[in-house]
């Protein structure tokens, strides 16, 4: 199956083309965000240069989030409007477990757990805790980053989001292992949509909302006056 794969989550995006679970197309988007400029161009220059047609794609996937408001929009809706003008089947694949996949080698154990950690500004945070081969080993949340580093041992490895300045407060709380490399490789990407694709795993909903857990500001005030979520 040929899969077209849009990741806007974040500054460094791309859209790419697995073809029989193979990446075999890839172009990066413009870094100064401008999505919305750039996406549907990029998508019809890779199907060019492959020649293929754009009804001969059976999936899209697109990245999911937590990460850019804007750049998830523009991703989900793009992705929205490809199915719709062909009738693929639409996929929805969370940024956190991308990210996950490109964790360091020396993390990786049967018994190994570590935290994926994002920026959620104003003094929040994403997070979620993963496992052995990146698997989730539980949903995202999000919590005051001093709700978050007061239940979360110092010794839990941590994968900072593109984007997430984060370190310095994680090295003053004691927290050991902090890596800040983190970014959604299409490699992984198109690893994951192929695994989805063998279990028919779809999001084929004529609604598609970005994994955007940040309520607005008058919310988060007082939530913050009640304690957290996540």
């Amino acid at each position: 199956m040929i899969a077209l794969l849009l990741e806007t989550s974040g500054k460094q995006g791309f859209v790419a083309l697995s073809e029989a679970g193979n990446l075999v197309a890839v172009r990066s988007l413009d870094e100064s965000r401008r999505h919305a400029r750039d996406l549907a161009p990029l998508v019809g220059e890779i199907l060019r240069e492959r020649q293929v047609s754009s009804l001969a794609v059976g999936v899209v996937a697109v990245s999911q989030g937590p990460g850019s408001y804007t750049g998830l929009r523009v991703g989900i809706a793009s992705a929205l409007a490809f199915r719709f003008a062909t009738d693929c089947h639409m996929m929805l694949v969370p940024t956190f477990l991308l990210l996950a996949r490109n964790r360091p080698m020396e993390w990786e154990s049967p018994t190994a757990e570590f935290e994926v950690l994002g920026d959620a500004l104003k003094g929040w945070v994403y997070h979620q805790r993963f496992g052995f081969q990146g698997k989730p080993l539980g949903d995202l949340g999000l919590s005051p980053l001093e709700h978050w580093r007061a239940k979360t041992p110092p010794t839990m490895p941590v994968l900072l989001a593109p984007g997430a300045d984060l370190s310095h407060a994680l090295e003053q709380s004691g927290h050991l292992g902090i890596c800040q490399n983190a970014k959604v490789e299409s490699s992984l990407f198109g690893e994951i949509v192929s695994q989805r694709i063998a279990l028919s795993d779809w999001n084929d909903s004529d609604i598609a909302e970005p994994l955007y857990l940040r309520p607005s500001s008058a919310e988060l005030q007082l939530l913050q006056r009640q304690g957290s979520v996540g």
